[in-house]
């Protein structure tokens, strides 16, 4: 699961990218009520393939949480955490696509 960031964004380094990569990493704390991560954002999904470092823009803040309350969300935090990270994106101004 990733997404595609469809809006341009700007790096540390002032380039424009139009289309980034963007892979998740997730975990529920110890007490299985907050879910933690991490985004990491590629100038492209081939930059990911061939090990490229991640980019860094100061729009996107690469940690995140959020409560969670398995009954009542579900399981699948990985696919909560990239639906979160959708609505944290938009709300910066910046479109996102979750992508299986």
């Amino acid at each position: 699961m990733s997404l595609t960031i469809t809006s341009p964004i700007e790096t540390n380094e002032g380039l424009v990218v139009e289309n980034a990569y963007a892979r998740l990493a997730v975990v529920d704390n110890i007490d299985g009520n907050k879910v933690e991560g991490r985004i990491e954002v590629y100038a492209s999904k081939v930059s990911f393939e061939s090990s490229k470092s991640p980019i860094y823009s100061p729009s996107i803040n690469n940690g995140f949480g959020f409560p969670y309350d398995r009954t009542g969300m579900g399981g699948d935090i990985l696919d909560l955490a990239h639906d979160y990270m959708v609505n944290i994106l938009a709300s910066q101004g910046i479109t996102a696509i979750k992508t299986l």
